[in-house]
């Protein structure tokens, strides 16, 4: 999924969310925890499968267990835990997205630079 793909998702998904459920301000996007399981999901299924062709379904199947595990967590009133978290837990989550994207951000400046600054001797 290319960002062009991903804004058009958005774009209607937010347009439906708009018509349908009456609150029409509330902004839908992808945040950056999403992004960054899909990107894991995407490296995985490209690994595993052939052309990228077994992302899709393995993004339907992970989706499916998802939203059964959290049924079984409505259901069964797990959501009491989070009285126990605090604001520091949250920001402990957002400091390891934050090293994830700078660790990706290195990665790509670092072949970058291999790729067009470093030469095997001199010329």
């Amino acid at each position: 999924i290319d960002a062009r793909h991903v804004i058009v998702s958005q774009s209607l998904a937010g347009l439906l969310w708009g018509l349908f459920s009456g609150q029409h301000l509330v902004v839908i996007r992808t945040t950056i925890p999403v992004v960054i399981y899909t990107r894991i999901l995407y490296t995985i299924s490209d690994n595993w499968g052939e052309n990228g062709s077994f992302f899709y379904t393995f993004y339907a199947m992970a989706g499916l267990s998802n939203s059964f595990f959290l049924i079984m967590y409505g259901v069964s009133g797990v959501s009491n835990i989070m009285a126990y978290c605090s604001r520091s837990t949250e920001e402990i989550v957002g400091f390891l997205i934050s090293i994830a994207f700078i660790v990706d951000s290195v990665k790509y400046l670092s072949s970058e630079f291999v790729l067009h600054y470093c030469f095997s001797g001199a010329e």
